[in-house]
């Protein structure tokens, strides 16, 4: 890939219809993504995720979509940093 453009890329982790917008971080996904020759939006600073406006994403311009997801009880809960907690997202889950 040496030499070549990198492609502009939204990563968003575990969408839902119900929650928009969380793009992976600069940390683990970003770097691997970096790797096969992608880059992340420009407006993503965060390390983990982060939560970006539907209107900045709508304004954005990007070639590659990425959606990941997870069921049930997953869905739920956004990835955290390495060492922590998983947070509730969304207070419609049953645990």
């Amino acid at each position: 890939m040496s030499g070549a453009k990198p492609v502009t890329t939204y990563l968003e982790v575990q969408s839902t219809v119900k929650d928009c917008c969380w793009a992976a971080g600069r940390k683990n996904w970003g770097e691997l993504l970096a790797l096969a020759g992608g880059q992340l939006l420009s407006g993503v600073s965060a390390p983990w995720f982060e939560k970006l406006s539907l209107e900045y994403l709508l304004a954005t311009p990007h070639e590659v979509y990425i959606a990941s997801g997870a069921a049930g009880l997953l869905a739920a809960v956004r990835p955290s940093d390495p060492g922590s907690t998983p947070r509730r997202v969304n207070g419609d889950c049953s645990a």
